[in-house]
């Protein structure tokens, strides 16, 4: 069966994607997404790739441009698969080859945010902003980074920031609702939460694990109490009940990286409730 690509160098670079990471498409520099054949051996493909005819051709060699490109689409596909090892190593690799893209480094950083490695990101997300100032997804990842680590007043700098630069943000707007509430201003995290679109409800429940993750039961269980009145369903009802596990002191973690804030009307347009670092795209 022929296999047609708009260009012989794309085509070998989508065949090395297969051979090298087992991805099903590779994205161009343009951003130009190609799928690549299903029923392709993994073997034996090395030497030859075919052109636009469907006849053998020799593959010509690569630049380090276009090497830079493989090895950062291999990063981003080992990254949306969950291989978080793979994938540094890919964007390592595209950054060996002379990659200054900030997307790649945008990403390495999250990554090693994810593996606890907090100088490699810092280093990172200072070296994208230092290319590009007003990267308003930097920005507040590099803020979410900064509020694991406690650093209040820097993850502020950051979070504020990227809601400059882009006020519809309510992931920015999240993160800092939940920082300000566990610095000890929760009417101002209030009316952050609101900003952001959160239901009452939800923004009380969400000042309620604040309080519980800095040790304030009392202030805890207040918040719980205005969630319940206002929410009844099953959905807030589990989530209350854990929060109330974590007050009765049972074998029970919340960990930062799973803190749940409801976060509606996000740039895509989907609603998550999930506090997280921007996750990569197609």
């Amino acid at each position: 069966m022929a296999v047609s690509f708009c260009d012989s160098r794309i085509q070998q670079l989508a065949l090395l994607c297969v051979l090298l990471s087992g991805c099903q498409s590779v994205t161009t520099s343009l951003g130009k997404k190609l799928p690549l054949p299903g029923n392709q051996s993994r073997l034996g493909q090395e030497s030859s790739v075919l052109n636009a005819g469907g006849q053998p051709s020799d593959p010509q060699p690569l630049s380090v441009h276009d090497q830079a490109e493989l090895h950062a689409a291999m990063g981003q596909a080992a990254e949306k698969r969950g291989d978080r090892e793979a994938a540094l190593k890919a964007y390592q690799r595209a950054r060996e080859l002379g990659s200054d893209k900030t997307d790649t480094l945008h990403r390495m950083a999250v990554l090693h945010d994810k593996q606890g490695e907090s100088v490699k990101a810092e280093e990172l997300y200072e070296a994208v902003l230092a290319q590009e100032p007003e990267n308003y997804e930097a920005h507040c990842d590099y803020g979410y980074s900064l509020y694991l680590r406690h650093e209040w007043d820097k993850s502020d700098v950051h979070l504020r920031e990227a809601i400059r630069l882009k006020p519809d943000l309510s992931r920015a707007r999240n993160i800092l609702a939940m920082k300000l509430a566990r610095s000890g201003h929760v009417a101002e995290a209030m009316a952050e939460f609101a900003r952001g679109g959160v239901p009452q409800a939800e923004a009380h429940a969400n000042i309620a694990l604040a309080m519980i993750l800095e040790g304030k039961d009392t202030q805890a269980k207040h918040q719980m109490t205005i969630a319940a009145s206002l929410e009844s369903s099953a959905r807030m009802k589990e989530r209350l009940d854990t929060y109330r596990q974590a007050l009765k002191g049972l074998e029970f973690q919340l960990a930062d990286a799973n803190v749940r804030v409801a976060s509606h009307a996000t740039e895509s347009g989907e609603q998550s409730s999930v506090l997280q670092h921007k996750e990569p795209t197609e």
